[in-house]
């Protein structure tokens, strides 16, 4: 399989040789495919999901009843179950949702399905306005995850923090890349955000590369995160 490319305003991203996107080995979720390890999410997937057909095989299959006797495949419903599928494949450790919208209510329960991954390790969140977003964050609560990356991200609340700690996470590692925040452009505002993250007592790195930060925000940022944390952290910002 083919390295996938995927091209933004800047440049080109190459994902690695193992990823899949969902659109194209869906069956492969649905069936259980347990050498599916890395899987991008986008708006184009779901499209994909939508047009979803069960065969004969799969009719007669009971494991797959709430995919195949759901109304309309792509619906709430339909999208909780392959959130399910997607929860149990015991290899899959890396998961890319790229241009979702977090208030999709069709995808109200699958971001909590899918937390019920135990191999799951790293999460990134593509192309997407995270104004809203704890729903969404309800992924992270999956038990092994120590990883996750925001990039190109847009009005990322300043809370986000807080609703990552009502996650029951174990994350070591938090990577904004492009990234704008809402709400961050006081220095009390600054403050307000690095403590929510500080409270995240299980993160070691904390990483911003080329976000909405001017150079006194940053310092303020790398200050009150090194000041707030109750553990010896790493904060790296860089334009």
């Amino acid at each position: 399989m083919q390295p996938i490319a995927y091209r933004t305003r800047s440049r080109t991203i190459t994902y690695s040789e193992d990823t899949m996107k969902l659109g194209l080995c869906l069956n492969r979720v649905i069936h259980q495919d347990d050498t599916l390890t890395n899987i991008i999410i986008t708006p184009a997937c779901l499209d994909a999901c939508s047009d979803w057909e069960p065969s004969q095989s799969d009719d007669e299959n009971e494991s797959l009843d709430g995919l195949t006797t759901t109304a309309r495949s792509g619906n709430r419903e339909w999208l909780c179950n392959l959130g399910v599928r997607l929860g149990k494949l015991t290899n899959l450790t890396h998961l890319t949702f790229d241009g979702l919208d977090p208030d999709n209510e069709d995808l109200e329960r699958f971001w909590g399905e899918i937390a019920v991954s135990t191999s799951l390790t790293d999460l990134y969140f593509i192309n997407m306005n995270l104004i809203s977003c704890e729903e969404m964050l309800a992924t992270a609560s999956a038990p092994n995850i120590t990883n996750i990356t925001f990039q190109r991200c847009s009005t990322i609340s300043n809370e986000i923090g807080y609703d990552l700690l009502h996650q029951d996470n174990h994350l070591t590692t938090l990577c904004f890349i492009e990234c704008s925040f809402n709400n961050t452009n006081t220095m009390k505002e600054i403050v307000n955000f690095a403590t929510e993250l500080a409270h995240l007592t299980s993160i070691r790195s904390f990483s911003f590369t080329s976000c909405s930060f001017d150079n006194v925000q940053s310092m303020c940022l790398v200050r009150c995160l090194n000041e707030e944390s109750v553990n010896t952290i790493d904060v790296h910002i860089s334009p």
